[in-house]
Parts: C-alpha cells; structure tokens; sequence
C-alpha cells in the first residue's frame, strides 16, 4: 500500500516547477501592488547554512531519534527535545500514544540535511505501520542535537478540527505541505490578485485552500520556498511551512488567506520567515 506521504512526495514534486513558473509568469502579469524584490535565483539552491557545529552522520541521527520517541519522563523531555509550545505533560501523552498504538518496533529513515529557516536542520522519517512521523533535528547553542517536538507532532493551533467548524474561527498557525491549485472562487474569484494553494496535513483529510495576494513579503517567502524545494529536487525536501492563516468574511470554509509565513519548514523560530526573506 501507497502511504499519504509517498503519495503527496510524487505529486509535489512533479509539480513544483510548473508552480514555481505559473506564479513567476502571475506575479508579473497582476495588478499594481506594492513591489517587493524576488529572491535573487543564485541562492535558492540547497546551500547548507554556516555553522561551528558538525552534523550528526545518518545513524547518528537516527539512533538521537530513536531514543527520543522512547522517552518516558521530564528529563527524557529535556535532553531529546527542542521544546516549543506543547507543555511537557502533553509531549509524554503524545510520546506514550504513540508507542501503544504501534508496539511493534519502529523504523526510522534518514532523509538527509534539510536546512531552511536559518537552522541547520536533519530530517528523519519515523515509519510505524502506515503512520509516517517526521522528525526534525536541530543543534542548540551548545551544539547538541534535538528533535524539534512541535514539527514531530505537527502542532497546529488551534488544532484541526477545530479550524474547520465553521463560524466563529478567527485565527490559526498551521503545519502544512504546500502544492500548487487553481481554486478560485468566491472572496478569492481574481487570479491576478491571489495565488492559490492545497494545504495538506495527514491530521485532516479534507481539501484545504490558501490564498497569498501577489507581490507581497508573503508571497516572496512561499515562492523561496518552492525555489529551494525545486533546487533540491528529493523526497524529503517538501514544501513545507508554518503558516498564519484566518478565514476572511465571504471566504468558504475550506478557503483561508496566507496573512503570514511564519517559518520555511516546520522548526519556528523567533522571526518570521516572510521578514527575513531577502
């Protein structure tokens, strides 16, 4: 059986550089707004980002993961995991589920260095069954590496099902997998105005829409994105991104507008990726 990722690897990357010219041609082509520089195309390839700190070699990583996905108490917590926003009761609670639902012994594959954000980043895929985890590691200042928990976990807030209610909702930060889509209908009708977006999670099943205005520092980021996606050109460098995202008035309920890209892949960090894209 074909797995959500497997599938969702072939059909993204068989479509990245047709997106990443359909949006360069719709860019140009839309009305006046605000211009914002494009990235400059000799630095969207898969350039490894300068640091002091050596990257762990592939059993390396796999065997840090390993271990992380084994922890069972605070301490486990604080020498794994890079913490972000999930209080550290609930990373127990998730690391335990996951080990009950799947008490055969896990697989773990190394997908190589997957540096975005600014980060020095090592990607390995957890394989248990036919659920599929991505773990992110990460060097701290000292230089030791752990697993980014909020990427593993795919945190979204609030979570999906409760974005998805209808009205009410105001506001989310989501971890999604970006493909190109041509959906435009309704509070996002104008192509030459929005470029639209599938946002695909394996936490939710149903069709997800962005829409990002064109000519703007979000629209810049996503498309640096889907230039270094291109550039590297192997299944475990996915489009993927943390987004803010709110469903304005007129919008569908499975339509929402890009108001900020937070981070290139999952890993946040202290500043907007849209900020800092040159």
């Amino acid at each position: 059986m074909i797995t959500w990722s497997v599938m969702l690897v072939v059909v993204t990357l068989g479509v990245v550089g047709f997106f990443v010219s359909s949006w360069m041609r719709s860019t140009r082509e839309s009305g006046p707004r605000k211009a914002v520089a494009p990235p400059k195309a000799g630095r969207a390839g898969p350039e490894r980002i300068a640091s002091k700190f050596p990257s762990p070699s592939p059993g390396v990583a796999i065997a840090l993961v390993e271990q992380a996905m084994r922890v069972e108490d605070d301490a486990g917590i604080a020498t794994h995991f890079r913490i972000g926003t999930t209080p550290r009761d609930q990373m127990l609670d998730f690391l335990r589920s996951f080990r009950d639902g799947h008490p055969d012994k896990f697989k773990c594959r190394w997908l190589g260095s997957l540096d975005a954000n600014g980060l020095l980043i090592e990607g390995v895929m957890i394989v248990a069954d036919f659920n599929q985890r991505l773990a992110l590691l990460t060097p701290d200042d000292q230089g030791t590496w752990r697993v980014d928990f909020d990427s593993l976990a795919r945190v979204c807030t609030p979570a999906w099902p409760e974005i998805l209610k209808g009205p009410g909702f105001q506001e989310a930060v989501v971890r999604v997998v970006l493909s190109p889509d041509n959906y435009f209908n309704g509070r996002f009708h104008d192509e030459t105005q929005w470029i639209c977006l599938a946002m695909a999670s394996a936490d939710q099943e149903v069709p997800v829409y962005g829409y990002v205005a064109v000519n703007t520092p979000q629209a810049i980021a996503l498309q640096r994105i889907m230039l270094r996606v291109s550039a590297r050109g192997s299944a475990g460098a996915l489009p993927r991104a943390v987004l803010r995202i709110r469903r304005p008035e007129e919008a569908e309920l499975l339509q929402f507008e890009i108001v900020q890209v937070l981070a290139e892949d999952w890993i946040l960090t202290d500043r907007p990726f849209d900020g800092i894209v040159e």
